[in-house]
């Protein structure tokens, strides 16, 4: 229920900033202000590789564009409840950074830094022209708040298990901004 609520709360703000920016003459969507990587990307092509099929996948999708003259601040999130077998957990999630850093290499970014682990998530900073990246795959939760309906029958096969992925996308745009060595 309180997750939900925060839910309900960041959807508002962000419809907030959305009409904020569009009412405003200095701030709105301008082209070219993020990268083709966070308007494209979407790990559910790696999920589908590795998740069970008899369990009824839930996906949310969110994105906000906030941003004026001199600089852009945009994000994307995706969250996913899903069954995997317990065994390919930590490989789903290595799966996933790699599948972010092959992408963001082919669309000529500039990785920054890697860190983190399978098993407590990844933060992958990148730069591409004049944006600042970063990138949070939070570490996988097991999701409890399932029922007999999200499986097909006869049930899930033994040590498969509910999960929920969280993948954050961030990017600032800045035109003056110098180029990080």
């Amino acid at each position: 229920m309180r997750s939900r609520i925060t839910q309900l709360g960041i959807a508002a703000f962000a419809v907030f900033l959305i009409t904020i920016s569009r009412n405003n003459d200095s701030v709105g969507n301008i082209p070219n202000r993020e990268s083709a990587f966070l308007r494209q990307y979407t790990p559910q092509a790696v999920v589908a590789t590795l998740r069970y099929d008899g369990f009824s996948d839930r996906w949310a999708e969110g994105t906000c564009e906030v941003g004026c003259t001199r600089s852009t601040t945009a994000w994307r999130t995706f969250e996913g409840t899903f069954a995997i077998p317990s065994a390919q957990c930590l490989p789903l999630m290595d799966a996933v950074r790699d599948d972010i850093a092959t992408q963001l290499v082919q669309q000529k970014a500039k990785i920054r830094r890697v860190s983190g682990d399978s098993q407590d998530g990844f933060n992958i900073d990148y730069e591409m022209d004049n944006i600042l990246g970063s990138v949070t795959i939070f570490p996988l939760q097991v999701f409890a708040g399932t029922s007999k309906r999200d499986w097909s029958a006869p049930g899930p096969p033994p040590a498969t298990i509910p999960v929920t992925l969280k993948v954050r996308l961030d990017e600032k745009w800045g035109p003056e901004w110098p180029a990080l060595e």
